[in-house]
C-alpha cells in the first residue's frame, strides 16, 4: 500500500479540486485556494462558493455546510 495514499486520486485531475476522494482527504490536503475559493477550517482543502451551503460535504470537517440558515 502507497504510504502516502496517492493511489487513491489522480494527481493531476483530483489533487486540490475541492472534493475529497480518499478517505484520508489526503488528496485535498495543503493546497493553495484560487480565486472564488475557501479554505476549510481544519486546513485540509478547498472550496468553491458555490459548493458552500449545498447540503454536500466538501471539507471532511463539515465547515463548508456549517452556519447555513
Amino acid at each position: 500500500m502507497d504510504p502516502q495514499g496517492s493511489r487513491c486520486f489522480n494527481n493531476v485531475t483530483q489533487r486540490c479540486n475541492g472534493e475529497v476522494d480518499c478517505m484520508s482527504g489526503i488528496d485535498e490536503m495543503d493546497c493553495r485556494c484560487g480565486t472564488n475559493e475557501y479554505a476549510c477550517h481544519s486546513g485540509e482543502g478547498c472550496y468553491k462558493s458555490h459548493q458552500r451551503c449545498d447540503s454536500k460535504r466538501d471539507c471532511i470537517d463539515f465547515s463548508d455546510e456549517i452556519d447555513c440558515g
